[in-house]
């Protein structure tokens, strides 16, 4: 759900290693067999970017490090900046979700390649692994999304954007990329786990995909996790690519946070293994308040010291 703050200064500066990250020939940055990755997007305090120190109270709060963290950005924005810099020196891989800005068929007819370019740029000369989360949730009608730069009124009719646009627009900025060599960048599709308007319509194909993953939120509080992850599971599971889910959340005044999150490594483990990270929308939402509780945040951390949730790329303890 586009929904978060922008994070990040635009203008940062960034921290390279003296070893660039080698993408390896199965999808990269797999977890060890029997665990995940545990992430969170963190913005409690319902303010602007940036959200560093609050990203890290949460992780005091959970006694460990996120594996993953969720961060936002709007097109034409600068990043990587400080949050990923402040990722990497804390174990993190940062999942980026870069929002459309542009219309995709002005992207796929190159008219916005100079702005792909100097990301593309930017990501190779952080030189660490980035999860790059282009346009999540395209699936979604468009009127129910704050993205109205996005909209072609003469091409994405029916409410819906159109599938053969976002498809060509996501080769095409995957293909600058590619010629830019950031192979740091880590490509995870992500669509709407509401399946309504069946997300494979928008697949870009599996050579332009590294991960698959979907957002799903239990908006009541009473249907819990195992039915909330279902659908987008389901949809996905036939492409036999490693998913993350990008968003997940439950409304706080309903109390059922705890549940939600502390039998989430059962029942992940149990019914959802082709799931490899996961993360909770520690946020207010557009659409709902999904901050964490008292009884979240425990639940958090009882999740989180689990071997299930023990999965991290940077080899590190998972306790702060």
């Amino acid at each position: 759900m586009p929904g978060a703050a922008a994070s990040g200064a635009a203008g940062a500066s960034v921290l390279r290693g003296s070893a660039s990250f080698v993408r390896p020939q199965t999808a990269p940055l797999l977890p060890p067999a029997g665990t995940i990755y545990f992430g969170a997007f963190v913005n409690f305090l319902k303010t602007l970017p940036p959200f560093e120190q609050q990203t890290g109270e949460f992780e005091q709060e959970i006694g460990r490090h996120l594996a993953i963290h969720g961060e936002y950005y709007k097109w034409g924005q600068n990043f990587p900046g400080a949050p990923e810099v402040n990722d990497y020196l804390n174990g993190r891989v940062p999942v980026i979700s870069w929002d459309c800005g542009a219309t995709d068929y002005a992207i796929e007819n190159g008219q916005q390649d100079a702005e792909i370019i100097k990301r593309a740029q930017a990501v190779k000369a952080y030189g660490y692994p980035i999860f790059l989360r282009w346009f999540w949730e395209m699936n979604l009608p468009y009127k129910d999304e704050d993205r109205p730069s996005c909209v072609d009124p003469s091409r994405d009719t029916g409410g819906v954007f159109n599938p053969t646009d976002f498809i060509a627009a996501w080769q095409h900025i995957h293909a600058i990329f590619v010629a830019q060599g950031a192979t740091n960048a880590v490509w995870l599709w992500c669509p709407s786990g509401n399946v309504t308007i069946p997300p494979l319509e928008y697949y870009p194909g599996a050579a332009y995909t590294d991960w698959v993953g979907f957002d799903h939120y239990d908006v009541t509080g009473k249907a819990g996790l195992l039915s909330t992850m279902a659908n987008g599971y389901q949809a996905l599971l036939g492409l036999g690519q490693p998913m993350l889910v990008g968003e997940t959340g439950t409304p706080g005044d309903v109390g059922n946070q705890g549940t939600y999150l502390g039998t989430a490594p059962s029942i992940l483990q149990a019914n959802y293994p082709q799931i490899k990270g996961w993360i909770y929308y520690d946020a207010y939402g557009h659409r709902e308040d999904w901050r964490l509780t008292t009884a979240g945040i425990a639940a958090a951390k009882s999740a989180g010291a689990t071997t299930y949730f023990s999965a991290f790329y940077y080899k590190q303890k998972k306790q702060l």
